[in-house]
């Protein structure tokens, strides 16, 4: 399943199937989900994955944030990548309160983001009701 920027809205595939939604934050989500499957991402890594985005558009503007190209992927996974090999000691950014409310706050911004997704599509919708995992640690994980 791809998740990638078409125009200012959001194109998702799967097998023969696509469709095209406007940008919601939590299809951001699914994009850094969808582009690594089988991986578990932590929610305040979604968040600050976010933060990251919005410094890289520049002016800040919604248009801006939802052209979210291959690059930029690339980019996110890598400070991910960075942000784990960094947690030998836990920043302050982890604290209980902070990883609480990120787990709250990316999964009602999926739910919301797939349920969007599933008035378009709704083979594609359930497609992601049934691999999306969302918690303290969300994952894609392809059937």
């Amino acid at each position: 399943m791809t998740c990638a920027p078409h125009g200012r809205r959001w194109r998702l595939e799967w097998g023969a199937r696509s469709v095209v939604v406007e940008p919601r934050v939590g299809i951001l989500h699914l994009a850094v989900l969808l582009a690594n499957p089988g991986q578990e991402i932590e929610a305040v890594d979604l968040i600050a994955g976010l933060t990251v985005l919005n410094g890289a558009a520049g002016d800040g503007t919604r248009q801006a944030r939802s052209r979210l190209d291959r690059t930029t992927l690339r980019e996110l996974r890598l400070r991910l990548v960075r942000l784990r090999e960094d947690a030998d000691e836990p920043p302050p950014r982890q604290q209980p309160e902070l990883a609480n409310h990120a787990r709250i706050a990316v999964g009602k911004s999926i739910r919301r983001a797939v349920n969007h997704i599933a008035e378009a599509d709704a083979e594609i919708g359930e497609h992601l009701r049934r691999t999306v995992v969302t918690g303290a640690r969300c994952s894609y994980r392809s059937a």
